[in-house]
């Protein structure tokens, strides 16, 4: 469901559900978003909060020590404007060659993973596929024992501040090529 939605309460929302289990974990969680915090973005918000919230519980999850970090901007590509969220941890990493398996279903980059950490190998591959389907993707980077960063990249349809409205994004192969750029 498209709506206009104000991009600072939904990040705020996602701070306060997930900052209790940082502080659980024994590990910092910042969250800056004051880039993106003053407007309205046109899109689910209920489908980016399901994505933010997999994505950060992984973080946490997969970090002992040190933290998780989650940057919001907004970018341009090819005169295309995108709302960027990096969300990074300093957690066991991954290989590069797992890179495409981790957004498998039921898949993770190892069986030891799974043992020690839970989980079912789906939070990945349903964000990835809210993503694309809102017209974006999530890409990743990462180095093992030093951490990981999936970033999502969504096209702006539609930004407001104030009553200064955004723009408007028509050509969706065109944005679809601009992610995988």
């Amino acid at each position: 469901e498209n709506d206009y939605f104000e991009l600072g309460q939904l990040f705020e929302e996602v701070v306060s559900m997930m900052n209790l289990r940082a502080q659980e974990k024994g590990v910092s969680f910042v969250f800056d978003h004051k880039d993106t915090k003053d407007f309205e973005f046109y899109g689910d918000d209920k489908r980016l909060r399901q994505i933010l919230v997999n994505l950060i519980t992984n973080a946490i999850k997969f970090t002992d020590k040190g933290g998780v970090t989650i940057k919001s901007s907004f970018e341009e590509r090819d005169k295309i404007e995108f709302l960027r969220v990096d969300v990074s941890d300093t957690g066991i990493g991954i290989e590069p060659e797992d890179f495409d398996m981790v957004f498998e279903r039921f898949k993770q980059a190892d069986s030891s993973v799974s043992r020690k950490y839970g989980g079912t190998g789906l939070g990945l591959p349903i964000s990835r596929n809210l993503a694309q389907l809102m017209g974006g993707d999530i890409f990743l980077s990462s180095q093992v024992g030093k951490g990981s960063t999936f970033s999502v990249l969504l096209p702006v349809k539609n930004r407001k501040e104030g009553t200064d409205k955004g723009k408007d994004v028509i050509d969706n192969q065109k944005m679809n090529d601009q992610i995988r750029a």
